[in-house]
Order: C-alpha cells, then structure tokens, then sequence
C-alpha cells in the first residue's frame, strides 16, 4: 500500500489493495472515505435474440464509496447503470445497487440496515468484480429476484462471521410487480400486498477462514472448503390476474451450496428449490421447480479455463438445460481482465423447443 500526502481537503491519500482509493483526514480520527469504480464490457452474438447479430453493452457500470463515520460504522453505496445499450434497451439509468449502513455489534457481528445483499445463493452474494464469469447462471437469476426484488429489497440483516461459520438472518422487503410473472412470462397486473420476507443463511467452513469474503475466482490459490444452506420466504402474497381475480400465495426459496477452492482448482455446485410458481396466472394453483448450476474453474498463472452447467425442472414440462465453456486472462488479477465464452442453452416450454447459442468476449476494469 502506498501514501502520498495530499494537503487539500484530505491530508492522507491511500491506494487500498482491494478497491478504490482511501482518503483519511488527519483531524477526523473516525472518519474515512473511500471511492472506486467498476466497468465491465461485453460483445457477443447471440443466435436468438432481438437482434440476432452481434451486440455491444456495457455489462456493468458503477460507482461504488463506503465510508466510516463513528466507531467503524460503515456506510455503503453504489450507483450504477447496468446492461447499457444491450441489444435495444438504450443507455439505461443510473440507479442506487446497495446502500446500508453497517454497526458492529461485537467483533464477529453486525447489523445491516436498508440495502444490503441477501445471501440467498453463493453466485448472487459474490460480487461481480469476483465472479469466474460475468454472467451469473440463469438459475440463480431467478432465485435473485424471488423473494425480494433484485435480492436486495429493504431490509435489516443480522450477520455473524468467525472463522468457521457464515450466518446471516434478514427480515425485509419483497418483490414489485415486474418481478411476479407466471411460466407464460405473464406478469400480473397488480400485487395488492405482501407480508415480509423473512430467512436465514448458515455456511461452515470445513477448510479456510469464514471471514474472509467469499470469491469464485482465487488468485491466492487459497484452500478451502464450504457447505451452506438457506431458507426464505415471502409471505401472504396477494395480487390481481389479468381478469381481476385475487390470488393469494406463499412464496419458498432453499438454496443448498458445496464450494470447493484447492489450490488451482475451484468447484462451485448450487441447488435451488422454488416453492409458489404459476404455469398461468388464471388459474389459481402455484406449483414447485427445482435446478442447480455447477461450475469448475482450472487456473494456470494468469490463465483459466472454466466451464458451467445449469439445469432447471418442473411439473409443468418445463426443462432448461445450459452449458458454458470460456477461457479469462487476468492481467492484474480481478482489477484488469479479459475472456471468452461460449454458451448453449436448450429449453423446453410446454411442448416447444427453443435453443440459443451465445459467443461472448469480455473486458473488466474494476479500481
């Protein structure tokens, strides 16, 4: 780490090893501020798309500050504006991601308030800047928005952390409107009221620091190995159909996870349960679907070759199937890298077959 005096507003300028730049008033023994940038950019072709040609987007944009103002209270935010320009959305908007304020309540716990991420699957909590590939598994998409909107819907979490064990308790909000669309990709016309959304996460570490903040990728070739576990639900879910009948439904996510790091190699599997799907909003039964996604990560030096593969099940004839194989080349490790991805993605929908192939490259800058 490096420090260079600055004498205008902040005397202390530090370059952190993880992200962002730190600054450090001299007078202010309690306050630091600190502001860091991510961009990750992506061109692909993808064979079943609006456009079915080749496309360029900005995956992710962010803005990302977290600053301590009392006795290591911490507050965190970050704008950003994702899938800029993809195929014809446009440019997008800039909105707030997380936003929390974080108090410690002893050295291995705190409380999170406001917008903080629930820990509702492994992919969906690693952040992007760690993620093996940029783009999550479509299962764990689904379950980021099943039972609080974008997995980040206001919320209180309790959070303990020591070396063995991860737990997390939330209680918080649900989902909106665009997030409750039955197997049709119907969305309904109007969710009259929701009860909270309440769960609970617990990982062991078999192998490796709980503390540490968990990765996919694992530059350190540190050695670890983790099982977790996960029920949410979002209760007394009540909404109106396209007739204007009222359903009411409960809403279950279980996430079961086995991740291993070893050195060069990295094994990461998932298995979601969802409980309160609709095959047709008119008609008021809910049904059940159950997938996972499994990925394996070999690294050389800078280089890496990984590959993934998703499955998702239900009663109602609905069958995807996804495989993914790329290749990352990590210039400076998670801050500067490129890669390339190939995908096949095969669905079954009521009787009908659909296939997408997708060939992706990608560029991260993330300081």
């Amino acid at each position: 780490m490096r420090i260079i005096p600055i004498y205008l507003f902040f005397p202390i300028l530090c370059f952190t090893q993880d992200w962002g730049l730190n600054f450090k008033p001299l007078k202010e023994k309690d306050l630091t501020f600190r502001i860091g940038t991510r961009l990750q950019g992506i061109a692909e072709y993808n064979s079943y798309s609006k456009n079915d040609s080749l496309d360029f987007y900005a995956r992710r944009m962010r803005l990302q500050v977290l600053s301590t103002i009392y006795k290591d209270w911490k507050i965190y935010f970050d704008i950003r504006n994702d899938n800029s320009n993809k195929e014809f959305d446009g440019e997008g908007k800039f909105k707030l991601g997380d936003g929390y304020l974080q108090i410690p309540l002893s050295s291995q716990s705190n409380l999170k308030l406001f917008r903080s991420k629930v820990d509702l699957s492994y992919s969906q909590t690693v952040s992007s800047s760690n993620l093996i590939h940029l783009t999550r598994s479509q299962i764990s998409g689904t379950a980021s928005n099943f039972v609080s909107q974008s997995r980040r819907a206001t919320n209180i979490q309790y959070n303990l952390k020591n070396k063995n064990i991860n737990f997390q308790a939330v209680l918080g909000d649900g989902i909106s409107d665009k997030n409750l669309k039955d197997s049709k990709g119907n969305s309904s016309s109007d969710i009259m009221s929701q009860g909270p959304m309440i769960g609970s996460k617990v990982r062991y570490f078999f192998l490796g620091d709980a503390r540490k903040k968990i990765k996919e990728t694992n530059h350190s070739k540190e050695k670890s190995i983790s099982l977790g576990a996960g029920y949410f639900s979002l209760l007394n879910l009540k909404f109106k159909n396209s007739s204007n009948q009222i359903i009411k439904s409960d809403r279950g996510l279980f996430n079961l996870e086995l991740v291993f790091h070893l050195n060069n190699l990295t094994f990461i599997n998932e298995f979601f349960l969802f409980n309160g799907l609709f095959k047709d909003f008119t008609i008021d039964k809910s049904h059940r679907a159950h997938g996972f996604y499994s990925i394996v990560n070999y690294q050389i030096g800078n280089f890496s070759i990984f590959s993934r593969y998703e499955r998702t099940e239900s009663k109602i004839n609905h069958k995807h199937d996804g495989y993914l194989l790329g290749f990352n080349y990590y210039i400076k490790k998670n801050k500067i890298r490129i890669g390339l991805a190939g995908s096949l993605d095969e669905r079954t929908l009521f009787n009908q077959e659909v296939k997408e192939k997708n060939l992706s490259s990608n560029i991260m800058i993330h300081y």
